[in-house]
């Protein structure tokens, strides 16, 4: 390839690479439903939720039993304990790329090949659940928010949306799993450089009318829209 060539194809990626990242910057500084760290009313009949993040991608977490859900009857789980979410009190729930969850279980395994293929949205994607056993407590990673029934039942709408479904109604388990608590299911889109973890999270968050970036690929600008409370939650609501 002539260098003038290579050259030029060098510039358009750095040009391309700079764009994405004010794009980032000016999308993720931006909030939608409100002011950054102002919260809606506490609403009738509240229901608590929270954001969970590892440092790099973001989770809802819900609680297993409400009367708009019951997470234990809603998800089949391992073969060995068919209700095993009925004994823990919450589901921290992501969507991502299917070879980043199954084949990256640490970043130091991450192979170039995943990351191309994640970025292009060609690859599959997943659900992963996780069960998780309170109280919760409110920390760097960790957010609370409050939202009432009806946007709840709407966040369930969304989430639903993104589970492909067997015949009999069910999401489609799929085999592997970090360990005994947490499941893997197919989903429904692809993930790209647009698209990531995090952003849907962030989409989560507008179907609610709960602040949030427009739009972002990381776990920062989506719990700075959340303070952390002078008093930590310590019930299921």
């Amino acid at each position: 390839m002539p260098i003038s060539l290579l050259s030029r194809g060098l510039k358009i990626l750095l040009a391309l690479l700079a764009g994405y990242v004010i794009m980032t910057l000016l999308l993720s500084s931006m909030t939608v439903n409100g002011e950054r760290g102002i919260q809606p009313p506490l609403p009738t009949a509240p229901v608590t939720l929270w954001l969970m993040s590892n440092g790099v991608h973001t989770d809802l977490v819900l609680p297993v039993r409400h009367p708009l859900r019951d997470w234990g009857q809603f998800l089949p789980w391992r073969p060995d304990q068919p209700n095993g979410l009925q004994h823990t009190d919450y589901v921290a729930i992501g969507w991502g790329d299917r070879g980043f969850y199954l084949e990256t279980p640490t970043w130091a395994e991450l192979k170039a090949s995943t990351a191309l293929k994640a970025i292009s949205g060609t690859g599959q994607t997943l659900m992963h659940v996780t069960a998780i056993n309170g109280p919760l407590h409110e920390d760097t990673h960790t957010r609370r928010l409050t939202v009432s029934p009806q946007q709840y039942q709407q966040l369930l709408g969304y989430i639903d949306q993104q589970f492909v479904l067997d015949q009999a109604g069910k999401p489609q388990a799929v085999m592997g799993q970090y360990g005994l608590n947490d499941r893997f299911y197919a989903a429904r889109g692809s993930y790209s450089l647009f698209q990531t973890c995090n952003s849907w999270v962030v989409t989560g968050l507008k179907v609610m009318g709960q602040p949030a970036p427009v739009w972002t690929p990381f776990d920062r600008p989506i719990l700075s829209r959340y303070p952390i409370h002078p008093t930590p939650a310590t019930t299921v609501q």
